[in-house]
């Protein structure tokens, strides 16, 4: 049997956001506990954007990078592993992993992100974060001019539409959603199909089938898929959920549940690098904060004469 290893924080995703706010941690000489299962979101994308100093890096050498960067402070372990279990209150939580490890630990961080959920279309799934996108800020400056689709309902069609038009054109916005009265000016096309099959060498798109048996030449597809939290773990113990399915979390970053905190793309429709980052330094500190606090009025409370 394993003993049970205690830290300040167990951070449970080990990407950008929870690296990150492991380094704002072991800074201030916090004991850290990263846990993380090696299965980033992003993995298929070939170069990383919009992240200064690192602006068309690939994702893999970023987090490499990172997670040298982090370790080199002796407070920061980092596990590869899963979590499949959590129990405990704020100042005394346990984790279990898939590999029969125990932790505890004063605070927990869920950095866990996203998975996206990829319709099933030929040729989606190999395109995806090569020439099938989902984000103009990430992608879009690459792909200016090229020969552009829009493949999305509703709002989220009118965003892309919104965004993408003034470095393309004309763009073609393909709709399964007839009831959206789209309206975009003799600039977009609008096609309401479904795609059936998307045709590419190595990822590279070239084509897509409709369902009515149309081809068209396209080299990028700007798309809007569903997703789904990467860990079941937040909704399993109670964490409070939003309508769009993403952790709840208060200005501090705390979730519905006293001491356990969330960042990164579990928490918010903005999903980048940068905006991970960003995330979890700010959780880093804010659990500080509180760790800081905690141990002060541990010492006041020591202190105090003998009544």
């Amino acid at each position: 049997m394993n003993e049970t290893q205690k830290f300040d924080v167990i951070i449970i995703g080990g990407s950008y956001a929870g690296l990150s706010a492991a380094l704002s941690l072991g800074r201030l000489s916090k004991t850290v506990m990263v846990i993380d299962s090696g299965n980033p979101c992003n993995q298929t994308v070939l170069k990383s954007y919009n992240f200064l100093t690192q602006n068309g890096n690939s994702p893999k050498q970023i987090l490499e990078m990172a997670k040298e960067q982090v370790l080199a402070y002796p407070t920061v372990s980092f596990k590869n592993d899963k979590v499949i279990d959590l129990k405990g209150t704020d100042g005394n939580f346990e984790v279990r992993t898939k590999d029969g490890y125990t932790f505890s630990a004063k605070k927990i961080l869920f950095a866990t992100g996203v998975r996206d959920v990829l319709p099933k279309i030929s040729g989606y799934s190999e395109c995806w974060g090569i020439s099938v996108v989902h984000c103009p800020y990430c992608h879009g400056f690459e792909f200016s001019g090229k020969v552009a689709a829009i493949y999305a309902d509703d709002e989220a069609a009118r965003q892309l539409v919104n965004l993408l038009l003034p470095m393309h054109a004309h763009l073609t916005l393909i709709s399964k959603n007839s009831d959206e009265n789209f309206d975009f000016g003799s600039n977009v096309t609008i096609i309401a199909q479904a795609i059936s099959n998307i045709h590419h060498l190595n990822g590279w798109l070239n084509s897509i089938t409709l369902e009515n048996g149309d081809v068209l030449d396209i080299e990028v597809l700007y798309t809007d898929p569903s997703f789904e939290q990467h860990s079941h773990l937040p909704g399993s113990i109670g964490c409070r959920m939003t309508d769009k399915n993403l952790i709840y979390i208060s200005s501090d970053l705390e979730t519905s549940i006293t001491g356990i905190y969330a960042c990164g793309d579990c928490t918010s429709l903005m999903r980048s690098i940068a905006t991970a980052v960003a995330s979890g330094n700010l959780a880093g500190a804010i659990i500080n904060k509180a760790l800081s606090k905690a141990y002060l009025m541990e010492m006041l409370s020591d202190n105090k004469p003998a009544v």
